[in-house]
């Protein structure tokens, strides 16, 4: 249950590229009349400890996806686009393996700016339930089950060629329903994210780096048999980015980052050990 919790943070937070000439890569969006199309091959690896009443039992997801984006400058200011991912999860549990393949939510979004801050919102739509194996009790489909929205606002200075900001978020999701037996109705799970970050144009591209603090509210699961919680977290992030622009119309991305997640005490005896989790994205910008 804790690997599903994970994965529906992951899919209802799924992060829009912008697009277009920017003097920036973080806030990135397309000038006036500006499009693009960005797509990217993203791996997470988390590898799992569960100890129950002493006895621990070990579990693995790895996720494997090709994200979709879509960005239009509706002017030197403003910018709305859409994103989506369809691709694998494989989560390794105690030597048994259980796949979840498919589509994920539909994602609209906004972003803006006005002198050094910039702002923007993200709407998640669910194209279906979470569907469920009742055999295995793990997820069949990636989609998150419900709708989502995320907020952000930052500020973004600059000293020449380097640029430097921190950004603030909230991502709120919406209640999720699980396709099960019985079916199970999910609330809670919201994120607050505080990311300061620094960034380096050297010309041909950017290469920054962001620190994040992200604090995760508990679940809660109720089903016709009664009411759950699987508690929430608190963790670090560290991502480093770069970006080269082979031309005009195209520019390569690459990601790199990694979340420390510390201990977490479900119950008395049930308690999620810490881990790091692994991330690494590559794509390419096609502006036009």
């Amino acid at each position: 249950m804790k690997l599903l919790s994970l994965a529906i943070i992951t899919l209802a937070s799924a992060s829009a590229f912008a697009a277009g000439k920017s003097n920036t890569e973080y806030y990135y969006q397309p000038s006036a009349g500006g499009q693009a199309v960005t797509a990217t091959y993203t791996m997470d690896i988390r590898p799992g400890k569960t100890s129950t009443s002493g006895v621990e039992s070990d579990s693995k997801s790895e996720l494997s996806d090709i994200y979709l984006n879509y960005v239009y400058g509706l002017n030197d200011n403003n910018a709305f686009g859409a994103e989506t991912f369809f691709g694998s999860n494989k989560i390794t549990s105690n030597g048994t393996t259980h796949t979840a393949n498919g589509m994920g939510d539909l994602h609209a979004f906004y972003k803006g700016y006005t002198d050094m801050w910039h702002y923007g919102a993200d709407l998640g739509i669910a194209l279906d339930k979470i569907k469920v194996d009742t055999a295995t009790n793990k997820q069949d489909n990636r989609s998150t089950g419900g709708m989502s929205l995320k907020v952000n606002g930052g500020l973004l200075m600059n000293s020449g060629a380097l640029n430097y900001g921190a950004d603030l978020s909230y991502l709120m999701p919406f209640e999720r329903t699980i396709d099960a037996t019985p079916e199970t109705k999910v609330t809670g799970g919201g994120v607050l994210k505080l990311a300061p970050f620094i960034e380096y144009n050297w010309g041909m591209g950017f290469v920054g780096a962001e620190l994040s603090y992200n604090s995760v509210s508990d679940y809660t699961f109720k089903t016709s048999l009664g009411e759950s919680t699987t508690k929430g977290e608190s963790y670090m992030g560290l991502l480093a980015y770069g970006t080269f622009d082979f031309n005009d119309m195209f520019t390569g991305i690459l990601e790199l980052g990694m979340n420390m997640h510390q201990d977490v005490d479900q119950s008395a005896t049930v308690k999620d050990k810490a881990y790091t989790e692994t991330i690494a994205s590559l794509g390419v910008r096609m502006n036009f």
